[in-house]
């Protein structure tokens, strides 16, 4: 076997004569006792196969761990192979190519591309700035607060939250502006300019309503 390939499992069938092809037997192919013979030959050497080489390898493998790592740190008898539990590999992993479904592995390349705009420093502050086909936003958070800006073709969006639950958050469209802030206390205040009217608004957290 060359070196650059990987050993079986379980060592292939190998059949004393090709038997894919009836017409290889042309000599005997109206003589029923010779077919029973073949038959029979036939037999005996898949159940030789079954019993002196199929099972006593898989018992080895189901010993070793599922072909190597019983003890779950990818040893065993040929350590080629990590049992289904689970192990440790003592080399490296390549997969070959970014994850598609939920469950996958990830890439170092597909983090970071998600991770790569990401800061973070001792204090807890945090930046990031996410960037999608159609938008940008922008995210900076510290112990004290949030604030995050979203760029839209349609729209700029920016919000501010501080520690104690107050809200402020104004967006600019093409045709309006919108501004709106909300305290802890539930109290409620908006204010959105058109280029056709003026709207202010005020609620409090007993339901109190005013319109301008």
């Amino acid at each position: 076997m060359p070196d650059n390939e990987t050993p079986e499992l379980i060592p292939r069938l190998q059949l004393s004569r090709n038997w894919e092809n009836p017409a290889d037997f042309a000599t005997h192919q109206h003589s029923e006792i010779q077919n029973r013979r073949d038959i029979q030959s036939l037999f005996t050497e898949i159940v030789s196969y079954l019993n002196n080489v199929m099972l006593p390898r898989a018992e080895q493998l189901l010993a070793e761990g599922g072909g190597g790592g019983g003890s779950g740190t990818g040893g065993g008898a040929s350590g080629d192979y990590l049992p289904l539990d689970g192990g440790t590999m003592r080399g490296i992993l390549r997969l070959f190519r970014d994850p598609a479904l939920d469950a996958e592995a990830v890439t170092k390349r597909y983090v970071d591309a998600l991770t790569g705009a990401i800061r973070t420093d001792m204090n807890g502050n945090f930046s990031a700035i996410r960037q999608d086909v159609d938008a940008i936003e922008l995210l900076v958070q510290d112990p004290n607060g949030i604030a995050s800006l979203l760029l839209r073709a349609d729209a700029i969006e920016g919000r501010v939250t501080n520690a104690e639950g107050d809200i402020g958050s104004l967006q600019l469209r093409a045709d309006s502006i919108e501004g709106r802030v909300t305290n802890a206390e539930g109290d409620i205040g908006s204010l959105q300019l058109r280029a056709d009217g003026f709207e202010t608004r005020i609620a409090n957290a007993e339901g109190d309503i005013s319109t301008i």
